[in-house]
């Protein structure tokens, strides 16, 4: 109870005084006219109206008549008056809008900053938190990838119950997470249909969450590799963002199938803090599997090497219906299985998403 009470009272100090509201507005002038009155000063009020700003000029000392002052106290009570009920017409409306901040914990047991902390503060709805904990007590390694899955298909129905009645317009939502590749880029698929969403990423050198809020410096990926297709059926693409992909295990793991590469020319862990760039890259991604359509290729194995915030963005780009079937690996280094297992994602008319080991 006193957690929900110093959110109430947090929310309403925010929304009273970080934000320019019109109502409170007219309440401190409604307030300032009225000690003008009793104090003895001259003031001029500045009223913003459509047809331009309108001075009220007044002093309190010049002898003016009763009925004036009676008439500017009047005024003042008008002005706060209504700028209470404007106001309240504004608590209402925003009481209705919600921002969800969508967590994914995967590998790492670690108690850290949770996500919905970190919700920029331009964002001042009233926030929930979807928690979405897929660790299985085994640091780095997932025991049973199958439980894992279960619970993450279950972010729809919770993202429903949360918005249930609520207008589409008052719902903002906030995405994050530390997990798998595999489940990550579920993750972005899950939440294609959710309208826009801001992505936060976790910056292991500051140990925060941080938004995607530098500028675009022009980085894209390079494509290569598009040219070994042919008429092949299935191919793999590797996407390698953050290290060089694993070029001998890719080739172990899927013998004579024709390897696309969409990469950085130097991967590095910390040029993806800008969400521009971020999306020109998901758009890369999705050029590339829509030039796939024009040909022979129904299977599509991604190999992918990313922060996480950059593998969600591309799970978001992935067009369910009209691209090829697509199934995203998890590489576990020094394992005798390199790419022990993947998810074959709900795209493609496939009716849900399905554990595939190697």
């Amino acid at each position: 109870m006193k957690k929900h009470f110093d959110y109430f009272i947090r929310s309403w100090i925010d929304f009273i005084f970080l934000r320019p509201l019109p109502g409170m507005r007219l309440i401190k002038w409604g307030v300032t006219l009225i000690l003008a009155t009793f104090a003895g000063f001259a003031l001029t009020v500045g009223i913003p109206t459509e047809n331009g700003r309108i001075d009220v000029s007044f002093d309190s000392g010049a002898g003016i008549p009763a009925f004036v002052l009676a008439l500017v106290l009047t005024l003042a009570s008008l002005m706060i008056i209504g700028g209470a009920l404007w106001l309240i017409v504004d608590l209402r409306r925003e009481s209705r809008k919600q921002v969800l901040a969508i967590e994914l914990r995967g590998l790492r047991d670690m108690s850290g900053q949770p996500l919905i902390s970190a919700v920029p503060t331009g964002i001042m709805d009233r926030r929930v938190s979807l928690l979405l904990d897929i660790r299985q007590g085994a640091d780095g390694v997932l025991l049973s990838p199958e439980q894992a899955l279960a619970r993450l298909e279950s972010l729809p129905h919770m993202i429903h119950q949360n918005s249930t009645g609520r207008d589409r317009r008052d719902l903002t939502v906030v995405a994050g997470g530390m997990a798998a590749v595999p489940f990550a880029f579920l993750m972005g698929v899950l939440l294609d249909d959710e309208g826009r969403v801001t992505l936060l990423d976790w910056d292991r050198a500051q140990e925060c969450w941080r938004g995607l809020d530098e500028p675009d410096d022009g980085e894209r990926l390079v494509l290569t590799g598009l040219e070994t297709v042919g008429d092949a059926s299935e191919v793999v693409v590797a996407v390698s963002v953050s290290y060089p992909e694993d070029r001998v295990a890719i080739a172990h793991r899927f013998p004579g199938l024709p390897v696309i590469r969409l990469g950085l020319p130097a991967p590095t862990i910390d040029h993806h803090w800008s969400a521009a760039k971020q999306a020109a890259w998901a758009q890369q991604f999705f050029d590339l599997a829509r030039q796939l359509c024009a040909t022979n290729v129904r299977q599509v194995h991604l190999v992918l090497v990313a922060p996480t915030s950059v593998v969600i963005s591309f799970g978001r780009s992935y067009d369910k219906r009209n691209l090829p079937a697509l199934t995203v690996y998890q590489y576990e280094n020094g394992s005798p299985a390199t790419y022990p297992w993947g998810i074959k994602m709900p795209v493609a008319n496939a009716p849900g998403a399905t554990l595939v080991r190697s």
